[in-house]
């Protein structure tokens, strides 16, 4: 690829990077096409719709509130011959309804006729304006939004703000996300351990035909340790042997949260993985001293 400097940088060389010394992240090797596929680009016309309706709403409340300004003047200000001042006139008018809003200092002031005993008049009065809208612009954006959300799987933060939703669909949408997030992060990491790693070791004269380390990304999915649990105690009177296993052991550990074991636990399992613990049945010595 060529990288161009910023606009007003001194130095104005296209510099060249080639791909061996770059990591290419994508998300769609598609047609060879580097810059992949953006995650959210099927978004982009529900995304678009969404702000323009914001943008109307935000319009319609202010006018709804305000009005749409009726202003009358004069009709010599229309004319086509009309002079200067009263062209300026007119676009004094015309400033005053397009700045009109509804603020602390919002009024107009106008010029009013002569009565016909020729005393000035003086008219205050508030003005207000009742509009119903035939659409519900809330509902419409609220639609877009979700349909964003859907894009990249994650609708499933939505269930419970609305009337519909449950438990096993926001399990069932969860699962979804969490297979998709592990699916990015599993594309990541083999553009790591194939170019990045190999590269760094070669460069430090590390070079390993044996093969070289790897980054493995951890699970992200969230397991239910009531479902475990069960499972684990329906093999067991299955008569499915579990314990004594050391790695079984680390990976329930793992899952649930559980301590490692200390060294002093360790000392009491004899090499054949007899667990030599008191209370566990493995001692036999124990058995025969309960008997």
């Amino acid at each position: 690829m060529c990288q161009q400097p910023p606009l007003g940088s001194i130095d104005s060389t296209t510099r060249f990077i080639p791909i061996e010394k770059s990591l290419l992240f994508r998300t769609s090797a598609a047609k060879g096409n580097p810059e992949g596929r953006a995650i959210l680009r099927t978004a982009y016309v529900a995304w678009w719709r969404k702000k323009r309706l914001e943008e109307i709403e935000a319009t319609g409340v202010e006018r709804d509130l305000v009005g749409i300004p009726l202003i009358g003047v004069p009709p010599e200000l229309f004319a086509s011959d009309a002079g200067s001042q009263q062209r300026s006139a007119l676009e004094q008018w015309k400033n005053i309804g397009r700045n009109l809003r509804v603020d602390e200092q919002a009024c107009v002031i106008y010029p009013l006729d002569y009565t016909e005993e020729g005393n000035q008049t003086v008219k205050i009065e508030l003005a207000s304006a009742s509009g119903n809208r035939l659409f519900d612009t809330g509902s419409i954006i609220e639609r877009y939004s979700t349909q964003i959300a859907m894009t990249v799987l994650a609708d499933v933060i939505l269930i419970g703000h609305g009337s519909m939703g449950s438990f096993a669909l926001a399990e069932s949408k969860q699962g979804l996300f969490f297979t998709a997030m592990q699916q990015f992060l599993t594309s990541v990491a083999e553009v790591i351990n194939t170019h990045a790693i190999p590269r760094l070791f070669d460069l430090n004269g590390m070079a390993r035909p044996e093969g070289y380390p790897r980054f493995a990304p951890g699970i992200i999915k969230q397991t239910d340790t009531s479902a475990l649990t069960e499972s684990l105690e329906r093999l067991g009177r299955a008569g499915m042997p579990l314990f004594p296993d050391a790695s079984l052991e680390a990976h329930l550990r793992g899952i649930l949260g559980l301590p490692e074991p200390s060294d002093e636990d360790e000392q009491l399992v004899s090499p054949d993985g007899r667990d030599q613990r008191p209370g566990f049945p493995d001692n036999e010595d124990q058995q025969l001293g309960l008997e």
